[in-house]
């Protein structure tokens, strides 16, 4: 009777075999083991235009660089962002630009990329219905410049200043009638005007120059500022210039960045808030 009923229990034994090995599911990969094979896995995922890969691989960079508090975080947060963004869901890298200011600021402080990062980061606090700490992250942006030629001696960087005002401009315009909002908006409008007055052959130091005076002036005719129309004014005469530059050099449209990923050249841009 035992010798009979053998092949069934072997039967039965294989299948509650097979059905436990379903439970578990397939074998997974591995992720990187450091960031380093994370940074070479994120550039072969840019490169084949895989950008959910691409994003996780680049998540993988950035959680191995903030354990280690290494200089790679922030060049890690760009990755992610510019994934983020090319997969269409740039409210993925909030959490990398909350963590990066938040452990990495010193290092943040002293990165060619601050400013960018910095706006970057307030517009998607805007986006997601924090303003007011947008808001603070676009004025550590903007004060990020205080004190340093980096506005006027870095090639791309003033259309980065340019962007950092037209998003505060516009982050301020629900609240136009408060003091400090009042004293701001004119502040940055004379500094443009002396600005566009000094450069206005030069072609990195004119771009964004129009749109930024432009975002000034609607919040200035919120406030009824008597300068408005003179800012207007301005804003007419310069754009048929920075329509030639954009024209003879299409990559100066946007304020952009060029970010290399293990050998792999990305551009990280600047975002910007929508107008009012």
């Amino acid at each position: 009777m035992g010798s009979a009923f053998r092949p069934r229990a072997i039967a039965l034994l294989a299948a509650a075999a097979t059905i436990g090995g379903c439970g578990r599911g397939p074998a997974t990969t591995p992720g990187p083991v450091n960031f380093q094979d994370a940074m070479a896995e994120s550039s072969r995922q840019f490169q084949l235009n895989r950008w959910q890969e691409a994003f996780t691989a680049c998540d993988a960079a950035f959680r191995h660089a903030d354990r280690a508090g290494a200089a790679g975080v922030v060049t890690a947060t760009d990755c992610v962002a510019v994934a983020a963004e090319r997969l269409g869901r740039p409210a993925l890298a909030l959490p990398h630009h909350e963590r990066l200011f938040a452990a990495h600021a010193e290092r943040l402080r002293n990165a060619s990329g601050r400013h960018r990062l910095a706006n970057n980061f307030g517009v998607l606090l805007v986006e997601a219905g924090r303003r007011q700490e947008g808001i603070e992250r676009l004025e550590w942006a903007l004060e990020a410049y205080a004190g340093t030629p980096y506005h006027i001696a870095a090639y791309g960087a003033f259309p980065a200043r340019a962007m950092v005002v037209k998003n505060l401009a516009r982050a301020y315009y629900e609240t136009a009638s408060d003091p400090v909002v009042r004293a701001w908006v004119p502040e940055q409008a004379s500094w443009l005007q002396e600005h566009m007055t000094r450069n206005r052959n030069g072609v990195n130091l004119s771009m964004g120059a129009a749109s930024a005076l432009d975002a000034l002036a609607a919040i200035g005719r919120r406030q009824a500022n008597t300068d408005t129309p003179a800012w207007e004014a301005l804003v007419r005469e310069w754009e048929p210039l920075e329509e030639e530059i954009a024209t003879a050099n299409p990559a100066l449209a946007a304020a952009c960045e060029s970010v290399e990923i293990r050998g792999t050249v990305i551009a990280a841009c600047m975002r910007e808030l929508p107008q009012p």
